[in-house]
């Protein structure tokens, strides 16, 4: 499920803590947009400055807090039929995902195969939703050469990125060698999906990790 690009409501005219929260926004820095936006609710408590409260933590992946807010939109006083309107959209689109945990992949090389787990990943732009707990992802690249691997611990509600160019602390590479009745690899316990034969790779965080040849 592909969520809608976040938008974020006009701050009042003249009101200085609300353009900064709105730039603060645009250039991705959300913990100081949520801190603007604090200021300005203190100045002018609205509907308005809670729903782009929600569309900032919607941004950052706090999945459920975003829908939460959404919520609290709704309940409060005073809220105009067009607030109310897109709180409740935000909201509706958001509940099914409150409670999975959602996976965002970033930068996967054109034609590369991903797997979570033991499946192939058939939308890479799209998010992934996936029970919470530990899961692991795995990149092929296009020429089968290197498959790039981690584990993550997934929680309910946050939406976590993936990046192919990113690994979660050090990593170390297992040379493969290909040999004659090698049907397949496992990495613990979940089938890499790549073709032996063009495979010399297989990078992984350094650590202790289960590879076993088929």
């Amino acid at each position: 499920l592909a969520l809608a690009a976040p938008s974020f409501a006009a701050p009042p005219k003249g009101a200085d803590a609300g353009q900064k929260a709105k730039d603060a926004f645009n250039e991705g820095r959300y913990d100081d947009a949520l801190r603007w936006l604090e200021a300005v609710y203190e100045q002018e408590p609205s509907p308005g400055v809670v729903y782009n409260m929600g569309r900032v933590r919607e941004a950052a992946g706090r999945i459920r807090d975003a829908y939460e807010t959404y919520l609290r939109v709704l309940a409060l006083p005073g809220v105009d039929a067009n607030m109310r309107r897109l709180a409740e959209a935000q909201a509706e689109q958001l509940k099914p995902l409150k409670d999975k945990a959602v996976l965002r992949l970033k930068g996967v090389p054109g034609g590369a195969v991903a797997q979570v787990d033991a499946s192939a990943v058939a939308a890479t732009s799209a998010d992934l939703q996936l029970e919470p707990g530990e899961h692991q992802l795995c990149v092929t690249k296009a020429d089968q050469s290197v498959v790039r691997c981690a584990r993550r611990r997934l929680e309910a509600g946050l939406r976590t990125v993936w990046e192919w160019d990113e690994a979660a602390g050090p990593t170390g590479a297992v040379v493969w060698t290909p040999a004659e009745r090698v049907t397949g690899l496992e990495l613990a316990g979940h089938p890499l999906l790549v073709d032996l034969a063009k495979l010399k790779e297989v990078v992984v965080a350094v650590g202790q990790h289960q590879l076993r040849v088929l």
